[in-house]
């Protein structure tokens, strides 16, 4: 995540912005789960979290953050639903 001293209700707008654009895509995209990712856009940089159901899946998900105006760049923390790291559920 960022640290910065650059903010501002601009700054706030334009990251929202950025962000209900992504997520607007991943729902209308019914390939991707979307429920299963979280978006949030600090400085015009996207991070991505959460859980996707394969690689292409990923794939389209960045794609579709990426494609946006303003992005400046997408950092992933999602992980995959077969990650051995994940914990199982009880």
């Amino acid at each position: 995540m960022q640290v910065t001293a650059e903010s501002g209700i601009l700054n706030y707008a334009r990251d929202r912005w950025i962000s209900l654009q992504v997520d607007a895509k991943l729902l209308l995209d019914f390939d991707i789960l979307s429920i299963n990712y979280d978006v949030e856009t600090v400085n015009g940089t996207v991070y991505l979290l959460g859980i996707a159901q394969s690689e292409d899946e990923l794939k389209r998900v960045e794609e579709h953050a990426s494609s946006i105006g303003g992005v400046k760049g997408v950092v992933s923390h999602v992980v995959m639903k077969d990650d051995p790291r994940r914990p199982a559920r009880p």
